[in-house]
């Protein structure tokens, strides 16, 4: 068991907690599953019943569908011959890749399915968001997550963040102007903006999200990790001992599961897409593509078909990069799933302490989100009582 600091047994007058987590559940709990994709929500369903709890099956089992086969091979033939690394993708690495190009089998028709790693430290934290949004938005797959908990992106504004606003906010020009470069690239958003792969076999060193998966490692990953915790914290107790407890017992449970890193497949509807990302060049500097193309130049990538030429852009490497807004990823249109290199037991092991973690707290819940537009599909779709009060 994690190790927590003693917990007051009594609480400060002067401040009002709620006790009954019961109440809270009753009243978002009818708030059904609700899937704008029945059929891909089927398809997504049934994959579960076909994966195996040993490891060395399910690398089989995967290898069998041809085309999963041929891009393991391919990624494995990079990194057998890579002076960095001279031996294929470990086991459990290979599984989570494989299952992630399962899911994009499934449902590549109607959906772009875009890569991105993390290192294992995110683990805990997308648990912990998972289970704790789950009262409110039932019906989770085994695998599937929410990338950041709605309270970490309060300060954004839907109308206003806008995929337009980032490309006109991040721009060659201000980049030359700039004395310190990276205020003026996408490393000073990495709370809100995502960079994914759309080319599913990308394996740029540093750059792509297998680099990230493979070696555990994640710009800015630590001060996203503390930062977030901490707006969860103040979300869900307003007393800052309590607080301080709840990130400490995160930390030593985040600390005990410490493990190589995590895929995500973010599946996002075709005709979703122009509403949640952008193509792009290095730093999140928007690509110039007439609209009408980028369909095409998205089919593509996802089809590992090299373009013949790249309009009026010149790209180094093989692709456009992609860049996702986090705030934009509306969980009624776009589901994410994440692949840890670890066993389904490990994962399960994972899932039962964080519980328990929620468990230890939930008397001290005391639940008054502040309504926000950057998490309009939380407070309005998801939260919202008969009489149009939170909770």
């Amino acid at each position: 068991m994690f190790r927590v600091s003693k917990l007051p047994n009594k609480i400060s007058n002067n401040i009002s907690y709620s006790h009954n987590i019961n109440r809270f559940l009753k009243n978002t709990n009818r708030f059904m599953t609700y899937s704008r994709y029945p059929d891909i929500e089927y398809k997504l369903k049934n994959l579960e019943t076909c994966r195996l709890s040993d490891p060395i099956k399910e690398l089989e089992r995967l290898k069998k569908n041809p085309i999963i086969h041929d891009r393991l091979a391919k990624v494995n033939a990079h990194y057998r011959t890579s002076s960095s690394y001279f031996h294929e993708l470990p086991m459990f690495h290979q599984i989570a890749y494989g299952r992630s190009l399962e899911v994009f089998e499934k449902i590549k028709k109607t959906h772009y399915v875009f890569h991105h790693g993390q290192p294992g430290g995110f683990l805990v934290l997308n648990t912990l968001t998972k289970l704790l949004l789950e009262p409110i938005k039932p019906g989770f797959l085994k695998f599937e997550t929410i990338l950041r908990h709605p309270s970490s992106l309060k300060e954004l504004k839907q109308e206003m963040h806008n995929v337009e606003w980032y490309k006109k906010t991040l721009t060659w020009e201000k980049i030359r102007q700039t004395t310190f470069m990276h205020e003026a690239t996408d490393h000073k958003y990495t709370d809100s903006l995502v960079s994914v792969d759309g080319y599913l076999a990308s394996t740029d060193e540093s750059e792509s999200a297998l680099s990230c998966f493979y070696n555990n490692a994640y710009r800015s990953g630590a001060t996203i990790r503390d930062k977030v915790i901490a707006e969860i914290a103040k979300y869900y107790f307003h007393d800052i001992n309590i607080q301080r407890s709840f990130i400490e017992a995160y930390n030593n449970l985040t600390d005990k599961f410490i493990s190589s890193g995590n895929l995500y497949a973010i599946c996002i509807p075709k005709k979703y897409f122009n509403e949640c990302g952008y193509l792009s060049l290095p730093f999140g500097v928007a690509a110039t593509i007439n609209k009408k193309d980028i369909s095409d130049i998205l089919e593509k990538m996802q089809e590992e078909i090299i373009p013949s030429k790249c309009d009026s852009e010149k790209i180094d490497k093989t692709f456009y990069q992609v860049r996702l807004l986090i705030h934009k990823l509306d969980p009624e249109e776009v589901k994410i799933f994440i692949f840890p290199s670890i066993s389904d037991e490990e994962l399960n092991n994972i899932v039962k302490e964080t519980s328990n973690l929620i468990k230890l707290f939930r008397n001290y819940l005391q639940i008054e989100p502040e309504k926000s537009s950057a998490t309009a599909w939380f407070v309005e779709k998801h939260c919202k009582n008969k009489s149009g009060r939170l909770f």
